[in-house]
């Protein structure tokens, strides 16, 4: 799931990671979410800004915190103390007249959400989510997809 969705998140094709849609401000603002389904573990974050692969992200809060979801400066802060790759803004497509064609239909419509859901050899099963969120949202919104049981769940049972 962490790798088949980081493949998507390396193209501008979907609305997550490179391809993320902007807010309001033009800049990209992503969410992420990651679970097991064995026991029910998961990691999330919400308003990264900074970093490459936000599932690699979530991962990291599933695996190496405490936590379930960690947002904004957080969430990237630890992405860089966990070493993950750090882009500059202008990796993500932040170009207003693009976003302007994109809006207007003239570049074969708005891209979408990625998600993939898979089961290991084990017979375990994981799912996780990527996106943007919303073509001009307002800074700062966090929608369905880092949340579990709305944007991403897994349970084995």
């Amino acid at each position: 799931v962490h790798e088949a969705i980081k493949i998507m998140e390396t193209t501008t094709l979907f609305d997550a990671g490179k391809g993320a849609v902007v807010n309001e401000k033009s800049e990209a603002e992503m969410d992420a979410s990651i679970m097991i389904g064995t026991d029910r573990k998961a990691g999330c974050v919400a308003g990264i800004k900074r970093i490459k692969h936000p599932i690699s992200l979530a991962k990291a809060v599933l695996e190496k915190t405490p936590h379930v979801m960690i947002a904004g400066e957080g969430a990237d802060k630890l992405g860089e103390k966990e070493g993950l790759e750090v882009v500059t803004k202008g990796y993500f497509s932040e170009e207003p007249r693009y976003w302007e064609l994109l809006e207007k239909n003239e570049l074969g419509g708005l891209k979408g959400t990625v998600g993939a859901v898979a089961i290991d050899i084990y017979g375990v099963i994981s799912a996780g989510t990527s996106t943007g969120g919303t073509l001009k949202k307002m800074q700062g919104r966090i929608g369905d997809s880092p949340i579990i049981g709305a944007g991403t769940y897994a349970d084995n049972n």
